[in-house]
C-alpha cells in the first residue's frame, strides 16, 4: 500500500464504527433502507438482464430461421420453374432442416397444387397436393401472393400433432409466382429454451400471444391443465397450473415506480413480504399480433416497505442530519470512483482502444490500484490490436483467425478444395524495362485488386509467388459451391486485366483451377513457418495455369472443377496430356460471351 492512500477497508471500518457508537437505532434504520435499495437495485439490474435474456433467446431460435429461408428461397429461384416434388428439392428442404434444428418442418407449396413436406416425425418426407385437402389457410396464403417474408399467427399442425408458429417466404421468379415455402417452429421448442433461460437469470421467463394466450413458457407439457387441438393450439393462461402465472392480470397487482426504462414495464403482486414481481415488454417483430416478453420472480420486501421508523426521527433529528451528510459524502466519493471505472471498462466495448484516455489516480489505495491496473490493461490491449494488425498484413485473415484459435499451430487437414493458380503473360520481359520502385508499385496495386476479388469470393490466397499468386477455395475455412466460386473469381481476374491499367501498364493472366484432394497446414522450421497447401489438385492447377500459353486459352478448368459446377458457362477443350501425369485430363475452358452453354461431356 503507498504512503499518503487512504485504505478502503480503514475509511468503511471508521465510518460504520461511527455510526455504530452515536446511534445504533439509526444505523437500523438505515441498514433496512440500504435492503430496500439493494432488492430494487437487484430487480432493476433483473429487469434489464432478464428481458433483454427473454429477447435475445428468441432471436436466437427465430431469426436463423428467417435467414435459412432466405437462403433456400434464393437457391430454389435459380432452378427450373415449375418446381417438382424432386430429390433435388427433398435434399434442399432437408439441409434447410438440419442447419436450423428449432424446425420442425418446412415444406415448399407450388402454385400448381404439389407440396412437399420434410419433418422430424417418423415420416420424414410427404407429398401431397394441397387443393385436395381442406387447406383455408394455405389457399388464402398463396391466393394473396405474398411478396415479403412474414411469420403468421400460430396454429395447429395435423401432421405434427402441435401447435407451431409458421414463417412464410414467397418465391417469386421474373414477376412470377411460384409457390410458398414455410417452415414451422414449434412453440415446445421455445418452451424448451425458456427452461434452460430460466437457470441463467434466475428467474421464470414467459411469453404471451396478445394478453391471454401462452406461446412459451419453462413447463409447458408438465403444468397446462387439458391437451390442445385444432381449436387451442395455444393455452389460455387459465390453462395453466401456475398461481403465479394467473395472477399477471390479477386487479390487486400494484405497479412498481421505482424505475425509468419505458421499454418495459413492472408490477407486483401479493401480500405482506412475500411479493412477486412481473416484468414485461411487448415485441411487434413476429407476426400481427404483439408479442408480450416477460419474467416473474418471488422476493421478500424488507421491513421498511410496511413504513419508515417515525419514531427514531423525534429523538435524534439532529444526529441523524449529521450522519446522512456524512454517509452521503462518503457514498458519492466511492461511488463516483465505481462509476469511473465502470464507464471506463464500458468505453473499452465501445471505443478503440487507441482513442481511450488513461484513468487518473485516486487518494483511495484500492481504487487507485485499480486505475493503474485498467491503465497496464489499456496498454496490453493496444499492443495486442498493433500485433493482430501486423499479423493480419502478412497472413490471410482466415489462416490467421485459425493460428489464433489454436494457439500459433493450425492443426493440419485434409479436404476437398479448388484451386486456383493466376500468373501474368509476359511479366518477366516487362519487369526487366522497369525500375524496381515501379515494378513493386505495379505489383501491389494488381494484387491489391486481386485479393478482394479472391477474398469477395470466400478464397484464401496462400502464397504469392513473384507475379503469380495461389488461392484456394473449401480450406482452412469451409466455403459451399467452391469450385463455382473459384470460376467466378478467374473471370472477374480476366476483367481486370481486360479493363485496368496497373502502374501505366496494361496486364494479361492466365488462370488454371483443379478441384481435389488436397492436405492443408503450417509447413517450416519450428522459429518460422508458412501455412501452405500440398498435393496433385494443387500441381494439376498450376500445369493448366502454364499449358494456357500452349493451347491458346486464358483459362483452363479440369474435368472435376467442370463437374463441380454443372459444365455452365463452359465449352470442351479437349483430352490433353499434363505433365507429370501418365494419363491424360478432360480440359475446359470458359465460354465466348454469346455462346454459354451447358456442356455435358459425352
Amino acid at each position: 500500500m503507498q504512503t499518503g492512500r487512504l485504505s478502503l477497508t480503514w475509511v468503511l471500518a471508521a465510518t460504520f464504527g461511527l455510526l455504530l457508537t452515536l446511534a445504533f437505532s439509526l444505523l437500523f434504520y438505515f441498514g433496512v433502507s440500504a435492503a430496500e435499495q439493494g432488492v430494487r437495485g437487484r430487480l432493476t439490474l433483473l429487469a434489464d438482464a432478464a428481458i433483454a435474456a427473454v429477447e435475445d433467446e428468441l432471436a436466437d431460435q427465430l431469426q436463423p430461421v428467417e435467414v435459412q429461408l432466405e437462403y433456400l428461397a434464393s437457391d430454389v429461384r435459380g432452378w427450373r420453374l415449375p418446381l417438382q416434388p424432386t430429390e433435388r428439392l427433398v435434399d434442399s428442404l432437408n439441409g434447410a432442416l438440419a442447419a436450423t434444428p428449432q424446425l420442425r418442418a418446412i415444406a415448399y407449396f407450388s402454385v400448381g397444387g404439389e407440396v412437399t413436406v420434410v419433418s422430424r416425425d417418423p415420416r420424414p418426407v410427404h407429398f401431397a397436393n394441397w387443393r385436395q385437402r381442406n387447406q383455408n389457410r394455405l389457399a388464402q396464403w398463396l391466393s394473396e401472393m405474398p411478396r415479403q417474408p412474414s411469420w403468421e399467427q400460430p396454429v395447429w399442425s395435423q401432421l405434427l400433432r402441435a401447435g407451431v408458429l409458421p414463417r412464410l417466404q414467397p418465391v417469386w421468379q421474373d414477376d412470377r409466382f411460384q409457390g410458398l415455402l414455410v417452415a414451422v417452429v414449434g412453440a415446445d421448442n421455445l418452451s424448451y429454451f425458456l427452461n434452460r433461460l430460466r437457470d441463467r437469470i434466475g428467474a421464470t421467463p414467459f411469453v404471451l400471444l396478445g394478453e391471454r394466450q401462452l406461446l412459451a413458457y419453462p413447463e409447458l407439457g408438465v403444468r397446462l391443465k387439458r391437451p390442445l387441438g385444432p381449436e387451442h393450439p395455444l393455452p389460455l393462461l387459465t390453462d395453466m397450473d401456475d398461481i403465479q402465472l394467473q395472477s399477471l392480470y390479477s386487479p390487486r397487482r400494484q405497479a412498481v415506480r421505482w424505475h425509468d426504462d419505458q421499454q418495459w414495464s413492472a408490477w407486483r403482486v401479493g401480500e405482506g413480504n412475500r411479493q412477486t414481481l412481473y416484468l414485461q415488454r411487448t415485441l411487434d417483430r413476429y407476426g400481427t399480433t404483439p408479442w408480450v416478453l416477460g419474467v416473474y420472480q418471488q422476493f421478500e420486501r424488507p421491513g421498511i416497505f410496511n413504513g419508515p421508523l417515525r419514531g427514531w426521527w423525534l429523538g435524534g433529528a439532529l444526529l441523524l442530519v449529521v450522519l446522512i451528510a456524512l454517509l452521503v459524502v462518503i457514498s458519492r466519493r466511492l461511488g463516483g470512483e465505481m462509476a469511473a471505472l465502470e464507464r471506463a471498462f464500458a468505453r473499452v466495448e465501445r471505443q478503440p482502444v487507441a482513442d481511450i484516455a488513461p484513468l487518473a489516480g485516486s487518494a483511495v489505495a484500492e481504487f487507485d490500484g485499480l486505475a493503474r491496473a485498467y491503465n497496464r490493461m489499456l496498454v496490453s490491449l493496444r499492443d495486442k490490436e498493433r500485433v493482430e494488425a501486423l499479423f493480419g498484413r502478412y497472413l490471410p485473415q482466415p489462416v490467421a483467425t485459425e493460428l489464433m484459435r489454436d494457439g500459433g499451430f493450425p492443426v493440419a487437414q485434409q479436404a476437398q478444395a479448388t484451386v486456383l493458380f493466376c500468373d501474368l503473360e509476359g511479366f518477366t520481359a516487362l519487369s526487366e524495362r522497369l525500375q524496381p520502385a515501379a515494378i513493386i508499385g505495379l505489383l501491389n496495386a494488381y494484387f491489391a485488386e486481386v485479393v478482394a476479388i479472391v477474398e469477395a469470393h470466400q478464397g484464401v490466397i496462400t502464397q504469392f509467388q513473384g507475379d503469380a499468386i495461389l488461392a484456394v477455395y473449401n480450406v482452412p475455412v469451409a466455403v459451399g459451391d467452391h469450385a463455382s466460386k473459384a470460376l467466378a473469381t478467374a473471370r472477374l481476374l480476366q476483367q481486370l486485366t481486360d479493363q485496368h491499367e496497373f502502374g501505366g501498364h496494361r496486364l494479361r493472366c492466365r488462370v488454371g483451377i483443379n478441384t481435389g484432394s488436397l492436405v492443408a497446414g503450417s509447413v517450416g522450421a519450428p522459429e518460422r513457418l508458412s501455412y501452405t497447401v500440398h498435393g496433385d489438385a494443387v500441381n494439376l492447377a498450376a500445369r493448366l495455369e502454364a499449358m494456357n500459353k500452349e493451347l491458346g486459352t486464358r483459362i483452363l478448368v479440369s474435368e472435376s472443377t467442370a463437374e463441380q459446377v454443372g459444365y455452365e458457362g463452359l465449352q470442351p477443350v479437349g483430352e490433353m496430356p499434363v505433365r507429370g501425369r501418365s494419363a491424360t485430363v478432360r480440359l475446359y475452358t470458359v465460354a465466348k460471351s454469346g455462346d454459354e452453354q451447358s456442356i455435358v461431356p459425352v
